[in-house]
């Protein structure tokens, strides 16, 4: 399971990270003045669409992991 949480934790940090940059930028200053971009780090939407993605990405991550948990090592091992 951590090989599917390590990309979910990279790419949220790096996403967020680019946001903090890129809302700064005087397009997105300009955008904001005319309504064009509703989303900032202070708008509670934000945080709740942020775990709802996570929680997918996530899911998607477990499921696979549960189905390999059930299959026995050694017939696992004999296909290869």
């Amino acid at each position: 399971m951590l090989q599917g949480f390590w990309p979910i934790t990279m790419g949220t940090l790096i996403g967020l990270a680019a946001a903090l940059v890129l809302e700064r930028t005087p397009v997105a200053v300009s955008a904001r003045q005319l309504n064009l971009s509703p989303s900032t780090f202070s708008d509670p939407m934000f945080y709740g669409e942020l775990a709802l993605m996570v929680a997918i990405a996530v899911l998607a991550s477990v499921v696979p992991a549960r189905r390999a948990m059930r299959v026995d090592p050694v017939v696992a091992l004999r296909h290869e």
